[in-house]
């Protein structure tokens, strides 16, 4: 089981869905900053490593493929 960690920003409910911290530096980083700025963290198990991807491919096509604002 691999567990998986975001953080919600309660105060930007159409804020767009943040990606999942896995590795162990970056999630120490990510509870940090969490606690830091009062935000809560989310915990999310995936069965395999298949399944954070997918989660992960769909949060970047929907979220921010189509913000390229400042593409030229």
């Amino acid at each position: 089981m691999l567990r998986a960690y975001g953080v919600l920003y309660a105060k930007r409910p159409n804020a767009p869905d943040q990606l999942w911290e896995w590795q162990q530096p970056w999630i120490d980083h990510l509870l940090w900053s969490a606690y830091t700025f009062g935000r809560q963290v989310m915990q999310r198990s995936c069965a395999t490593w298949d399944v954070l991807d997918r989660e992960h491919t769909r949060i970047w096509e929907i979220a921010y493929v189509p913000c390229a604002r400042y593409a030229p």
